[in-house]
C-alpha cells in the first residue's frame, strides 16, 4: 500500500495592487522612461498632454511643459523621451516646436533639460531642411519603443529615429546646441515606402555589453515598422 500525506498550501497574496495613476494631465500616456542613476527619476510622455516627472517626496507628477504658452502648444505632443545615462539631471524630449510659418507644418525638434525638466533648450533639429516629421498623436503612438536615445558611451551624441525622415544623429557642440546629420550606412532614407500609416522607425536601443571581440563599438538596434530590426556593429556608421 502507498500512503500520501499532503498539506494545504496557502496561496501567496498578489504583491501588486494595480490602480489608475492620477497625473492631473490629459491624453494617452504613450511612454515611460526611468533614469538608471539615483534618484531614479521616472518620466512619462503623452500624446497631447506634455511630459511629467514623478516627485517621490510629494507623491505627485510634475508637469514639465506647462511653461510653454499657447503659441507653442504643439510641444505638448511628445514623440519620445530619453535620459543621459551618465547624468541624472539631463533629459531629452522630441516634439514639434515653434510657431508655424506661412501655414507650414511645425518642425520636429529635440529639446534638452539639464535640471530634470525645469527648463528646456532647443537643440536645433528644427532647422534642418526639409523639417523632420514628428507625430506624437499619430497611429501606433503608444505601441512603439523610444525613438530618441543617448549614446551611453558618448553621451554627447543623440539619435532620433523618425516616422518618415530616417535616422538622425545630433552631436552636442555645447550643453544647449547640437549639429545634426542624417545617418546612412544602408538605412532606408524614407521608411514611408514600407508602410502607409507614418509609423516608420519605432525604436532605437544600445547594447553596451557588446564584446569587443566582435564589435568595434557598441551595437545599435533599430526597429522598422513592417520590416523588422536592423543592427549596426560600428556605432551607427
Amino acid at each position: 500500500a502507498i500512503f500520501v500525506c499532503s498539506s494545504a498550501i496557502a496561496a501567496s497574496p498578489d504583491p501588486f495592487a494595480w490602480k489608475n495613476v492620477n497625473i492631473q494631465g490629459m491624453g494617452y500616456v504613450t511612454g515611460l522612461v526611468i533614469h538608471p542613476l539615483p534618484p531614479y527619476d521616472v518620466y512619462i510622455r503623452t500624446d497631447v498632454g506634455g511630459a511629467y516627472r514623478f516627485d517621490r517626496g510629494a507623491s505627485r507628477w510634475l508637469p514639465l511643459l506647462d511653461r510653454f504658452g499657447t503659441l507653442q502648444g504643439e510641444v505638448n505632443g511628445v514623440e519620445s523621451v530619453a535620459v543621459d545615462p551618465t547624468d541624472p539631471n539631463t533629459v531629452y524630449l522630441a516634439a514639434n516646436y515653434g510657431p508655424a510659418v506661412n501655414n507650414s507644418p511645425v518642425a520636429g525638434e529635440v529639446l534638452v533639460s539639464h535640471n530634470r525638466g525645469l527648463s528646456w533648450s532647443a537643440l536645433g533639429l528644427a532647422s534642418v531642411s526639409p523639417p523632420v516629421y514628428m507625430g506624437a498623436n499619430d497611429p501606433y503612438r503608444g505601441t512603439t519603443g523610444e525613438r530618441l536615445a543617448v549614446d551611453p558611451l558618448q553621451p554627447g551624441t543623440i539619435y532620433f529615429a523618425s516616422r518618415k525622415d530616417g535616422l538622425w544623429r545630433g552631436t552636442l557642440t555645447s550643453p544647449t546646441s547640437a549639429q545634426w546629420a542624417k545617418v546612412g550606412g544602408g538605412l532606408p532614407s524614407n521608411v514611408a515606402q514600407y508602410q502607409g500609416n507614418n509609423v516608420g522607425m519605432t525604436f532605437l536601443v544600445f547594447d553596451t555589453s557588446s564584446s569587443t571581440q566582435w564589435f568595434t563599438e557598441e551595437a545599435l538596434y533599430l526597429g522598422l515598422y513592417g520590416t523588422g530590426v536592423m543592427m549596426s556593429t560600428d556605432g551607427g556608421a
